[in-house]
């Protein structure tokens, strides 16, 4: 997934940086040099009590403010409360179009918006 999702952003000319873990996305978007605009993830799983999501909601400073766009296959309203009360500003279903994923990131790179 996270190949077809560098594809997807990097032929919309979004720049990207794509890590295999949690605890890496964490670590890059935390360190001192970070530029990032908007974070791509899996849902959180229900019951999951300390999700990439969170982890970002509970950072100090700008970082807590970022807009993270949620993907899952899950269609349930449980999973949608789920990813919403994590702190998700977004909630895209499995399988997306790459389209809207590109125009979703663009949206939420260009605007100063609340984070949830």
């Amino acid at each position: 997934m996270r190949n077809l999702i560098d594809d997807v952003l990097s032929v919309s000319d979004c720049d990207i940086t794509a890590v295999p873990s949690d605890s890496e996305a964490l670590k890059l978007l935390r360190s001192a040099d970070s530029k990032f605009q908007v974070v791509v993830c899996p849902a959180p799983a229900v019951g999951a009590k300390h999700s990439l999501v969170s982890k970002i909601r509970s950072s100090a400073g700008e970082l807590g403010k970022l807009p993270v766009i949620c993907l899952s296959p899950a269609t349930g309203l449980q999973e949608r409360a789920v990813a919403y009360e994590s702190g998700a500003s977004e909630y895209m279903l499995l399988p997306f179009s790459p389209v809207t994923l590109a125009d979703r990131v663009r949206h939420w790179a260009r605007h100063d918006h609340k984070p949830y």
